[in-house]
C-alpha cells in the first residue's frame, strides 16, 4: 500500500488510510483500553466520503483469509480496476509462419509468410474489463497506458510500435514468426556457403553468399554481400532493396536501392545504385554502364586498350531499373520462343506493377526537381583511361587521353572538371 490521506477518531485508536491511487482504504486499530466504538468507524468513512468498494473488500478478505489484527492495516474498501492491457491481432497467418526450430533451406523460404520493411505486422488494441473501473469514491477510472504493461513485452527486435496507427511495424524485411516466449520476431539473416549457378531466388531479408554467382537471378529484399565472382547474370540480374557489396563482377546486372561497393574488378556490367557507388583502393571499373542517383567514387576506370565505359549520375535509378525488369518479364510471357507456362493472371499483375512503377518514377523525379539543387560529384582517385564517358544528368564529357585524379561536379547547371596529376 502506498499511503495517501489519513483520518482518525478523537481517541486516535482508529485510523483510516486512503491508498495513494484511491483504489483502496484501510482501517488500523490501535491497542487501547475498552472497546472500539463502531460509530467512530462509520463517522470516519463518511468523513472520507467513501461510497464504493465495501463488498469488494469483504470478498477479498474472505478469499485471502484476512482477519482484523491490532496495529495492522485491514482492507475496508476496494475499488474496481479496469486492468486494461494491450491486445495484439496478427496481420499474418501464423499457421504459415517460418519455424526457427525446424531445419530450413534458403531456397524454400517462398513457402512462408513474408514481410517487407515498413509494413504492418499486427494491430494493437486495448482490452478492458467488462465493468467500468471505479475508485473508492465512485469515480470512473481508466488506467490504460501504452507502457503499462509495455507493448514491447510482446515483440522482439526489428519491430516498432507506431502510436498513430496502433500497429507493429517491421523495421526490416524477412519472415515473421512467434518465438517460444510468445514474442513476434522476424527472421531476416541468411547465408549461402556454396556456388550459385542458374538459380532464381527471391528472398526477404539480408543475404551473404560465400561463393560464385553464375547466370543467376537474385531479388533480395535487404542487403546483399557476395564474396566470390559474379558472372553472366544479365537476364533479370541481381536486385537488392538494401546495399550490395561484392568482390568481382563480369557481364552482369547489379541494381541496388541503397549503395553499391566493390572491392576488386567490375567489367562490362550494368551497375546501378540509388544512394551512391564506391570502388575500393586498387579496384578497377571497365566497360559497361555504372549509374547512381548520388555521388560516385572510383579508384581506376577503363583499360589501356580503349574500352567504352559510361559513368553517370541520373534520377531515380532504382525505380527506372525496376521498370525495365518488370517489362522484360512481361515481354517474356508473350515471347513464343521462350514457351513460358505461367499463371493466366500474371500478365495482369505485371501490367499493374508497371503502372504503379511509372507513377512512382514520375513522382520521385518531380520531388527531386522541386527540391533544392543537389551537388552531384563523380570522382576517380587514381587513373582514367581513354574512351570513358562521364555524365551528370544531361551534361557529359568524354576522356580522350589517359588522366590521373579527376572529378566532375555539376555546379549552377554546368559540368565542372577538376584535374590533378595529368598523365602525358
Amino acid at each position: 500500500m502506498n499511503p495517501g490521506k489519513t483520518y482518525h477518531n478523537n481517541a486516535e485508536n482508529v485510523i483510516l488510510t486512503i491508498a495513494e491511487n484511491n483504489l483502496a482504504a484501510y482501517l488500523t486499530f490501535k491497542e487501547s483500553p475498552g472497546f472500539i466504538d463502531e460509530n467512530d468507524i462509520l463517522k470516519l468513512l463518511k468523513q472520507a466520503n467513501i461510497t464504493h468498494g465495501y463488498a469488494s473488500a469483504i470478498n477479498y478478505n474472505q478469499q485471502h483469509n484476512i482477519a482484523k489484527e491490532i496495529d495492522k492495516p485491514f482492507l475496508i474498501a476496494l475499488g474496481t480496476d479496469p486492468n486494461s492491457k494491450p491486445e495484439i491481432s496478427l496481420l499474418f497467418n501464423r499457421a504459415k509462419c517460418f519455424n526457427p526450430n525446424d531445419s530450413f533451406s534458403v531456397f524454400d523460404m517462398a513457402q512462408y509468410i513474408s514481410i517487407k520493411k515498413g509494413e504492418a505486422l499486427a494491430e494493437v488494441s486495448v482490452a478492458l474489463s467488462s465493468q467500468a473501473g471505479k475508485d473508492i469514491f465512485g469515480n470512473d477510472i481508466n488506467k490504460f497506458s501504452k507502457d503499462e504493461p509495455s507493448i514491447y513485452d510482446y515483440i522482439g527486435k526489428n519491430i516498432k510500435f507506431d502510436e498513430e496507427s496502433n500497429t507493429l511495424i517491421a523495421l526490416t524485411s524477412g519472415y515473421p514468426y512467434i518465438d517460444g516466449s510468445n514474442h513476434i520476431q522476424i527472421k531476416s539473416d541468411f547465408y549461402i556457403n556454396e556456388n550459385l549457378e542458374e538459380v532464381n531466388l527471391e528472398l526477404f531479408g539480408d543475404l551473404v553468399v560465400n561463393g560464385m554467382v553464375i547466370n543467376s537471378n537474385l531479388e533480395i529484399k535487404g542487403d546483399l554481400m557476395i564474396y566470390g565472382d559474379i558472372e553472366d547474370c544479365l537476364d533479370y540480374g541481381i536486385f537488392a532493396e538494401g546495399d550490395i557489396t561484392l568482390d568481382n563482377a563480369e557481364n552482369s546486372r547489379l541494381v541496388s536501392k541503397g549503395q553499391i561497393k566493390f572491392h576488386n574488378e567490375v567489367k562490362n556490367c550494368l551497375i546501378s545504385a540509388n544512394e551512391g557507388i564506391w570502388g575500393d583502393e586498387n579496384s578497377v571499373l571497365s566497360g559497361g554502364l555504372l549509374q547512381s542517383s548520388n555521388s560516385i567514387t572510383l579508384f581506376k576506370v577503363g583499360e589501356e586498350k580503349p574500352t567504352r565505359t559510361e559513368i553517370e549520375i541520373a534520377l531515380s535509378t532504382f525505380t527506372k531499373e525496376q521498370l525495365k525488369r518488370v517489362q522484360s518479364k512481361l515481354d517474356a510471357l508473350t515471347n513464343p520462343t521462350k514457351k513460358i507456362k505461367a499463371d493466366p493472371g500474371l500478365a495482369d499483375t505485371y501490367n499493374r506493377q508497371l503502372h504503379e512503377l511509372e507513377n512512382q518514377y514520375l513522382e520521385e523525379v518531380d520531388n527531386i526537381l522541386k527540391a533544392p539543387p543537389k551537388r552531384f560529384k563523380i570522382s576517380v582517385i587514381k587513373k582514367t583511361y581513354p574512351e570513358v564517358l562521364f555524365r551528370i544528368l544531361n551534361h557529359s564529357s568524354v576522356v580522350k587521353e589517359e588522366r590521373g585524379k579527376i572529378s566532375f561536379t555539376l555546379i549552377n547547371n554546368e559540368l565542372v572538371i577538376n584535374e590533378v596529376d595529368r598523365f602525358v
